[in-house]
């Protein structure tokens, strides 16, 4: 499977899986848009995408390291090779931060996940719905070359 469609397959699975059983945070979830965004710098591609932590399964939560909570997101930073047949790239250093429309702006704690062709990164954030999330990324190569991404999520409120 090209590395391209890693990330959007694992975050649809994610969210398909929440709509069924075995999802104990309620019927009323709030609405993010899961499609990652995407660039290619530096000979690496990076993916960021945002999902809602109430709505993941007990194990991909596990896996992540992540809590279920009702107003809680995780952002997720996929950094691979952007030629599929390449081996994952060396680690980066990944800082994140998201800004609502108050203006209020959160730092987001990073954690490395092994996630085998890629290294993954991923941290937890608070939001209470509805808003709209502006979030800046920015990697970093070992040689000290920066590539940003900035991107912005609406999310919604849980609808009855």
């Amino acid at each position: 499977m090209p590395m391209r469609l890693a990330l959007p397959l694992l975050l649809l699975a994610m969210l398909l899986a929440a709509c069924g059983p075995g999802s104990d945070m309620g019927s009323g979830q709030p609405q993010v848009d899961a499609t990652p965004e995407e660039l290619v710098a530096h000979g690496m591609l990076v993916q960021a995408s945002v999902a809602h932590t109430g709505a993941l399964p007990e194990a991909i939560a596990a896996r992540y390291g992540v809590q279920r909570e009702r107003h809680g997101f995780m952002l997720v930073v996929r950094v691979a090779s952007p030629d599929p047949g390449a081996q994952a790239p060396t680690p980066a250093k990944v800082t994140a931060s998201v800004r609502d429309l108050r203006g209020v702006q959160q730092s987001i704690a990073l954690a490395n996940v092994d996630a085998g062709t890629a290294m993954e990164y991923v941290g937890t954030f608070q939001i209470q719905p509805p808003d709209t999330l502006t979030l800046e990324v920015e990697v970093t190569t070992a040689e000290g070359l920066v590539a940003p991404l900035r991107f912005s999520r609406e999310v919604m409120p849980a609808q009855p």
